[in-house]
């Protein structure tokens, strides 16, 4: 964690990718005796973790590193338990755009874990006629616990 924190202040004090501001994310390894994990955010997309068949938004208040006023940017943190067979879903605004997320909550609370690849491709793919901006997703999902 610390290490990613100083890299990610390396970019933003040498204007990395000659950006003024950017998103961030990323979630913390799984201790896989005690389930314990953590999502970080920094102005990113909402982020969903699904526990049996019911599946949680999480939203961060943060704004992108650059916009906010300040020295320091302050991360969300989310702290995780997770069990075998959670998932967690991290997309890019460009998967789900607006607000509205139903369809997308649907789809994960049905999914059945059994391809987080074919899962994310499937997302990152949907209704791309209508793409306005990139899409990324990555599925993480827990087999099993030590």
């Amino acid at each position: 964690m610390k290490q990613s924190k100083k890299i990610f202040r390396r970019m933003l004090i040498n204007n990395w990718g000659g950006i003024s501001h950017k998103i961030m994310e990323f979630h913390e390894y799984v201790n896989l005796f005690s389930g314990k994990s953590a999502v970080y955010k920094l102005g990113a997309a909402p982020t969903y973790i699904k526990k049996g068949g019911n599946v949680q938004r999480l939203s961060g208040k943060s704004l992108p590193a650059g916009l906010a006023e300040g020295e320091g940017t302050a991360l969300d943190r989310f702290p995780l338990r997770l069990g075998a067979g959670d998932c967690v879903l991290m997309i890019s605004d460009g998967v789900c755009p607006g607000p509205e997320d139903s369809w997308l909550r649907e789809r994960l609370a049905g999914f059945d874990g059994e391809s987080p690849k074919d899962l994310a491709r499937e997302l990152v793919t949907r209704d791309l006629q209508d793409a306005t901006d990139d899409r990324t997703a990555l599925v993480i999902r827990v087999d099993r616990r030590g």
